[in-house]
């Protein structure tokens, strides 16, 4: 009996190495550029979380002598490499545009993500992705027709907050 026990224990040791999950994460530093017709004053910044996905600390700052945030983040995931949608709104006198930020890659910092970002009402969506060739990151501009859907059955948008410039 106690051996069956051992041989037990040693299996559910062996499972946890061989199906274990992996979990990393990493810093964001972007600057996202938009339009000229839309001005960053009045834009607000959501992402969307899931179980695998999340950033632990994020925030913005505006510079509106180039139009442009800065966005700041501490992202973590498990399970899987994935990255959160972000997502800028700006309501223009009574309709609400929103832009979204996909990517299938994790442009951190220690990647020296470099690539400009800029959206405008004709490229409404970005995707960030990495080049199978040569494994640079890539920017690619999606004109209207994108939709964000979840894999699950809600959508949970979180606000990211405004950081004060001093």
């Amino acid at each position: 009996m106690q051996n069956k026990l051992y041989i037990i224990l040693i299996l559910v040791s062996l499972s946890y190495f061989a199906f274990g999950q992996t979990n990393d994460g990493g810093l964001i530093n972007l600057k996202i550029t938009f339009d000229r017709d839309i001005s960053v004053e009045h834009i607000e910044v959501f992402y969307s979380q899931t179980d695998r996905s999340k950033f632990n600390e994020i925030h913005f700052e505006t510079d509106t002598s180039s139009n442009s945030l800065i966005l700041k983040a501490d992202h973590k995931w498990w399970a899987a490499p994935s990255f959160p949608t972000i997502i800028f709104s700006s309501q223009k006198e009574d309709k609400i545009y929103m832009f979204y930020l996909v990517s299938s890659s994790l442009p951190y910092i220690k990647y020296d993500f470099n690539k400009k970002i800029m959206f405008s009402f004709n490229t409404p969506n970005v995707h960030i992705y990495r080049n199978k060739e040569d494994g640079a990151f890539e920017v690619d501009y999606i004109g209207k027709g994108f939709y964000y859907g979840s894999r699950t059955s809600i959508n949970e948008l979180i606000k990211i907050e405004h950081k004060n410039e001093n």
